[in-house]
């Protein structure tokens, strides 16, 4: 990961969460003189041979025999800390944040320096100590993001079981989704099933009732058009209607008239029907008269011809 393509706010979130989860990642040394050496790559050169390279080079920079160094590897090139004793932590210009491009001149813990960068890497530093400084006024070095440091971002990034975990978790997390939505819909196609259920009594209900409204209506519909029905329904449907009323409770369900027929669909109760029968048949108004059941709700249907 190139610090020089993030931006400082994102740099400064990611080293929190890399703190966070990896605190005091690395010690960094403040006492240790070291020379800096920039080496950058040669053309060509493969992600392969860098490796074999650098190794290389770390042995041919170093002119102490029992030395120690530091190094990182940024974009640019080799980046080479050496110390004639052993090093105790990361030096800590290798451990202070990118600077802009240019000359700087910074204040470390015992000594100062004159650094050079260009393009988010630092490619010259002059180490002066502070008793023969000839700094005018240094800055003081911020080691809170850490410039040539590999944090475990980087190391997980190119870890092939880091990668295999997140295919892992994509994985898991895909499946719990796909299975989240599975049950998802079979709830709620359970649910519908259910509020279905519930309603078709209601539904029923209604129905049955809009059909009696209706039958209702067209029965009072025939009621209202008397005067220009032919024939005699008037004095037909009194006549029946008084028979009936002499032998007790009833209700119209239907009323029609048609070819000089009256047509009544009864809920008789109950009433006798045989004396019914007798009681309509001596009527002068009505010529033959029929009454039979209808349905299985104790329903009769009662058809009365005139005279015409």
């Amino acid at each position: 990961m190139n610090n020089n393509t993030i931006s400082p706010r994102l740099l400064r979130w990611l080293a929190g969460v890399n703190e966070f989860l990896w605190p005091q990642e690395h010690q960094v040394d403040d006492s240790s003189l070291c020379f800096y050496v920039f080496k950058p790559f040669p053309a060509n050169l493969t992600n392969s041979q860098k490796s074999s390279w650098t190794e290389l080079q770390t042995r041919v920079l170093s002119p102490f025999e029992s030395g120690d160094h530091y190094f990182y590897l940024s974009p640019k090139g080799l980046h080479l800390w050496v110390s004639k004793a052993s090093l105790s932590g990361i030096p800590e210009t290798a451990s202070q944040q990118t600077l802009s491009d240019g000359e700087h001149e910074l204040a470390g813990s015992q000594y100062q320096y004159r650094q050079t960068w260009q393009e988010g890497v630092m490619v010259e530093c002059i180490t002066i100590t502070k008793a023969r400084s000839q700094l005018s006024s240094p800055e003081g070095l911020d080691l809170r993001y850490p410039w040539a440091v590999v944090s475990n971002f980087d190391k997980q990034l190119k870890s092939p079981k880091s990668w295999g975990f997140v295919g892992t978790l994509i994985f898991v997390l895909a499946l719990s989704w796909s299975f989240s939505g599975l049950v998802t819909l079979f709830v709620q196609r359970t649910l519908a099933e259910q509020r279905n259920q519930d309603l078709q009594p209601l539904a029923n209900e209604q129905i049955q009732q809009q059909q009696m409204i209706q039958a209702r209506a067209e029965t009072l519909g025939i009621l209202t058009r008397w005067q220009s029905e032919n024939g005699y329904m008037p004095e037909v449907l009194a006549d029946v209607a008084r028979s009936l009323n002499e032998l007790g409770r009833w209700e119209l369900k239907s009323l029609s008239w048609q070819d000089y027929q009256l047509s009544l669909l009864l809920d008789t109760g109950d009433m006798d029907i045989s004396q019914l029968v007798r009681d309509l048949e001596l009527l002068a108004s009505v010529s033959s008269i029929t009454i039979e059941p209808f349905g299985n709700k104790g329903y009769y249907l009662v058809e009365a011809s005139t005279n015409e």
